[in-house]
Order: structure tokens, then C-alpha cells, then sequence
């Protein structure tokens, strides 16, 4: 089984990715961010109900992330 809390699309991406890529992996509970109020993520995983459909971008499939999450690094 693979499982979250209440994390962000970005790191719950990588759950649903993993599960999806294991076949010893048969439960999955990894509905966190659709318990968030806000998503300021792109891309990654649709939530339609209990269903989670990956979709065809590269790696976790996040596509933007907004400039007050990212990790910038400082010369």
C-alpha cells in the first residue's frame, strides 16, 4: 500500500506514479491534494472521484510551479 496525508500534488505525484508502476503495490490512498482547498500546481494527476489518471508529461507530470514555491538557488 502507498499513502499520504495532506501533501501538495508535487509529492503525491510521485506515490501515484510508483503505484502505478508496481504491480505489488494493490492499494493505493492518495487523495491528499484533493483535500486541499487551493492547488497552485500544473499538471501532475487528475482526481476524478476515487479515480487518479496520470497524464503524458514527462517525469511526475507537474508542469509549472508558482514562483512562491520554488526553491531558488542564490549565488
Amino acid at each position: 500500500m502507498v499513502g499520504c496525508m495532506l501533501e501538495s500534488k508535487v509529492s503525491v505525484s510521485a506515490g501515484v506514479h510508483l503505484a502505478a508502476a508496481r504491480s505489488c503495490i494493490t492499494m493505493a490512498d492518495l487523495d491528499g491534494p484533493s483535500l486541499c482547498a487551493e492547488d497552485p500546481y500544473e499538471g501532475g494527476p487528475v482526481y476524478r472521484g476515487p479515480k487518479i489518471i496520470l497524464n503524458e508529461e514527462s517525469g511526475i507530470g507537474i508542469t509549472r510551479v508558482p514562483v512562491e514555491f520554488a526553491c531558488v538557488a542564490r549565488a
